[in-house]
């Protein structure tokens, strides 16, 4: 599960650097430490049982604490997206589909699609 939207825990969140500097010393010298709100320490500490909890059952009403502090705090809103765009297929090639469904992250375009079954004609 992609936490960094959820709490400050890595250099990849988007939102609370000093924050994230805080709960990773020495992680990142460029950015100030700050101590995070009481709501944020307690997403942490519950991330730290999650890292070195084997039972997947608690691991899962850990991540939904988490979850439902994230909720209140609501550190992050996601408003944009990607304009409309077009893509280009030449006409021998098959099995591409006619639309291309963002997928942001590690997994970008047109990874979705599979395009190891398009083919040339």
């Amino acid at each position: 599960m992609e936490m960094r939207y959820y709490f400050p825990f890595s250099f990849e969140s988007n939102f609370a650097q000093a924050w994230t500097a805080w709960y990773n010393p020495g992680g990142n010298p460029r950015t100030e430490k700050e101590e995070p709100p009481e709501a944020t320490k307690r997403q942490m500490a519950l991330y730290d049982q999650i890292r070195v909890t084997p039972d997947e059952a608690k691991q899962v009403e850990l991540v939904k604490q988490i979850m439902e502090i994230a909720a209140d705090q609501f550190y992050a809103m996601g408003l944009a997206l990607p304009p409309n765009s077009y893509g280009i297929v030449k006409n021998n090639m098959k099995n591409v589909p006619a639309t291309m469904y963002f997928t942001g992250g590690p997994w970008l375009n047109p990874a979705a699609t599979n395009p190891q079954q398009y083919f040339f004609q």
